[in-house]
């Protein structure tokens, strides 16, 4: 079986690449992709560890694009086989220090309104290097501070508000763009996702491929059979690659590894597509 969407504690998943490969071994995953977000650095020690249980991999990241930058709204891509990791890396730990400044001046800002809290505990939100603004918004929510962490995150994201920090936003023609100039091909990753109705997305699918979005996870293991076969049609009526994917963070999730309702025809697909086989 294929799984092209994995994520281990260098994000936001619960295992080390160690314990991720040994559990893809148990569940007899053949072929598997690590995407941490928007961060390549456990790379190296996942492909040692596949190496040593027989599993084949290639290198893969999820990258956060926004395709609604006055309105905060992003979407994700999976970028698979990038071969220019230094210049993925530089962008990727720029992207972070950018992340970190504004979250300092989010807490500035709450610091100014008599709310004090420790840049230490946002880290805590995520043990990996993925951190976000959103974890922030989530301590605030566990303190009881906002009612929701949605409402913190338009607090600091909306220009007219006293808490806005200036938080990078890259926009997904820039992704795409970024992703093909380090060698990748870009995937957009768990399309329901997308706050538009099915008329709507389809005219943006369209778009993203005239951009040069090369493939689709048409096969995401949460998806509803609607959702799926959207999905698919769009990848077949677009000539977009149909990725394999669990998006797998955690035994809490409940996702099974791999998906295995795509048939042998489309596996081999794939392996030739990704894995060149």
């Amino acid at each position: 079986m294929i799984d092209m969407h994995l994520h281990t504690t260098w994000s936001d998943g619960s295992l080390s690449t160690g314990e991720l490969t040994a559990k893809l071994k148990e569940n007899n995953i053949t072929h598997a992709v690590l995407t941490d977000h928007d961060c390549i650095l456990g790379y190296n020690s996942f492909l040692k560890h596949c190496e040593e249980k027989g599993i084949i991999t290639i290198p893969g990241v999820e990258l956060e694009a926004y395709y609604d930058i006055k309105n905060s709204k992003y979407l994700h891509l999976l970028c698979y086989n990038y071969d220019d990791s230094d210049k993925l890396n530089d962008f990727l730990e720029n992207e972070r220090q950018l992340r970190i400044k504004a979250i300092l001046e989010g807490i500035e800002r709450l610091k100014e309104k008599g709310i004090n809290i420790e840049f230490e505990n946002v880290k805590k939100m995520s043990e990996g290097r993925h951190l976000l603004i959103n974890h922030l918004c989530i301590l605030l929510e566990k303190m009881n501070i906002v009612k929701s962490r949605f409402d913190a995150y338009n607090m600091f994201l909306d220009e007219n508000s006293d808490y806005y920090v200036d938080y990078p936003k890259y926009s997904v023609e820039n992704m795409i763009k970024l992703g093909h100039e380090v060698g990748g091909s870009m995937v957009l990753a768990h399309p329901r996702r997308i706050n538009m109705d099915y008329e709507q997305k389809e005219k943006y699918i369209k778009y993203l491929k005239e951009i040069g979005l090369d493939g689709i996870e048409a096969y995401y293991a949460d998806d509803t059979k609607e959702q799926r076969n959207f999905s698919i049609r769009m990848g077949e009526k677009y000539s977009l690659i149909q990725t394999v994917g669990s998006d797998w963070h955690c035994i809490e999730d409940n996702i099974d590894f791999g998906n295995s309702y795509v048939d042998e025809k489309h596996i081999k697909v794939l392996k030739r597509r990704f894995f060149n086989e």
